[in-house]
């Protein structure tokens, strides 16, 4: 929960150890995920402030010297719902993050849900700049607890190996009860992404500058009833 560091080597068994994050006063860093683009490299790292929970973003040419996305970090400062254990991916021309967050507030709130004591969920949203975030508008959340989970579906990550997606997410009670399960979709990350995001929808935004969800009139409408 201290700085964020990157070990190296080239047997195996000597190891280099470099600060590439380093954590500013009072904030501790968590979960992070490091993806390639056309730019580099790009690392989405988990904090507590100015929300807990949030990330940033930083960029590296050679995974070694980091800098800040300065202006840029995804914290939902206008109500101050968790957005936490990022996992990071670009495929051309999107960024896509998976990410979790509550149930009871926030774009949470619009999701349908197999169980009624559902508390975390993961989501899935895309940006083409890291600073504008479409988040998904299917019926259900990317990851939802189902019978036996108890009430958690988080901490997602995941890969592609021969033409299928591997997801490994965490279920359990957020305490002292949880085990680490895998989901498996049949075909391509980049095919499964955009299944996530039907065309023609409306979708709720997330404005990383601001610091906030916005969300169209037509889920006003659907809170309301």
């Amino acid at each position: 929960t201290h700085d964020i560091y990157r070990f190296s080597s080239t047997d195996l068994q000597n190891w280099k150890k470099e600060l590439v994050i380093h954590r500013k006063p009072g904030a501790h860093l968590f979960n992070a995920s490091v993806c390639r683009d056309e730019q580099g490299y790009v690392m989405a790292y988990e904090s507590n402030l100015p929300v807990q929970w949030c990330f940033r973003f930083a960029r590296s040419s050679d995974l070694s010297q980091w800098q800040d996305v300065e202006g840029i970090e995804f914290a939902d400062l206008a109500e101050q719902t968790a957005c936490g254990n990022p996992t990071l991916r670009y495929i051309k021309p999107y960024y896509y993050m998976i990410y979790g967050i509550w149930r009871s507030k926030g774009p949470g709130v619009h999701y349908e849900y197999e169980l009624s004591t559902t508390m975390y969920i993961t989501a899935i949203a895309r940006s083409r700049d890291l600073a504008i975030w479409e988040l998904s508008p299917t019926r259900k959340p990317m990851l939802d607890p189902e019978p036996g989970e108890m009430i958690n579906n988080t901490d997602a990550d995941l890969f592609e190996y021969e033409g299928r997606t591997y997801i490994y997410y965490a279920t359990g009670n957020q305490w002292d009860k949880g085990t680490i399960r895998v989901a498996m979709y049949d075909g391509p990350m980049k095919e499964m992404f955009e299944k996530y995001f039907p065309a023609g929808v409306e979708m709720i935004t997330f404005d990383a500058r601001q610091g906030k969800y916005i969300y169209p009139e037509s889920y006003h409408h659907k809170i309301e009833k």
